[in-house]
This record gives C-alpha cells, structure tokens and sequence, in this order.
C-alpha cells in the first residue's frame, strides 16, 4: 500500500481510498466504511496486505477495486500474528497516560506482539517490549480506543 486518504462521509462514517502497487503497477482501491471499520488497522502506507474485492472499470477505462477484504499480508498464509506499535510523545507520555494505555491493553487481550514507544518530555526516546502476556487484539475497537485517549497516528501495525 503505498498511499492512505481516509475521508468521512456525509452521514459521517469514516472510509480511505488507498493505493495499491506491485511489481508490475498500481491501482486505486475504495474501501467504504462497513470494511473500513473491519479493516482499518491495516490500512496503512507501506504495508503489505492482501485485498479481496471487486473491478470496477471507470466510463474512462480506469480499473479501481472495490475492496470487500483487507488483511495484513502476514497473516493470509502462514499464520504470523501482526507487530502492534504504540507512539506516545510529550504530553501523553506521563505516568497517568501510561495508566490510561495499561487499561486499554488489558481491555484488548490477544495474541499479537506489543512494542511501545515513548519520547519523554526531556526529548529521550525509549521503546518497550512488554511481556507475551500483554499481548493484544489490533482489532478496529482497540484502534478507536487508542486514538480516542491519545489521537490518530499513535497506532501502527507491522
């Protein structure tokens, strides 16, 4: 995926349009909101996924899918499980923000791999690999949960 545009609609629900490219081209792929909810945790630039959907050829003969079905590219044939990476900076990366994060980990229990990523307020940086038990479900609830208490862009999935 090498391009990401998330847009709302009129009635307010969240859909993208993003870019998709192999070795040989790119086509553009809509993904409307009831997939975009499923999926969104993967719709991110640079990574790699594997996408069910309809053609559709434009009065122009663009071909664009329809997308029906994303999933990381990870786990559409050998079982892999997702890297879930949490960035928290400056403000939000305060002992009571790291309070508010462990109750939204523990709230989303699974079995995808956790790092965490912090830029404290005195510019350092640190990463964290918490334990295989706070392990977590990278599921579009545990994404809204996230940029709910802490803003779009803190999630990224690898």
């Amino acid at each position: 995926m090498t391009a990401v545009k998330e847009i709302s609609t009129k009635s307010g629900d969240r859909m993208a349009f993003v870019t998709l490219e192999d070795l040989t081209g790119s086509v553009e792929a809509v993904v409307f909101p009831d997939v975009y909810r499923s999926s969104m945790l993967h719709l991110a630039k640079d990574s790699a996924v594997l996408v069910k959907g309809q053609v559709d050829i434009g009065e122009d003969g663009t071909a664009k899918i329809l997308v029906g079905e994303v999933r990381p590219l990870a786990l559409s044939g050998n079982g892999g499980t997702p890297l879930v990476e949490v960035t928290l900076g400056g403000p939000a990366a305060t002992p009571e923000a790291l309070r508010r994060l462990d109750a939204i980990l523990r709230a989303h229990p699974g079995n995808a791999a956790l790092r965490l990523h912090l830029q404290l307020p005195d510019g350092k940086r640190v990463t964290i690999a918490p334990a295989a038990s706070r392990s977590v479900t990278p599921d579009g609830a545990f994404r809204q949960a996230l940029e709910a208490e802490f803003g779009v862009g803190c999630l990224t999935l690898r």
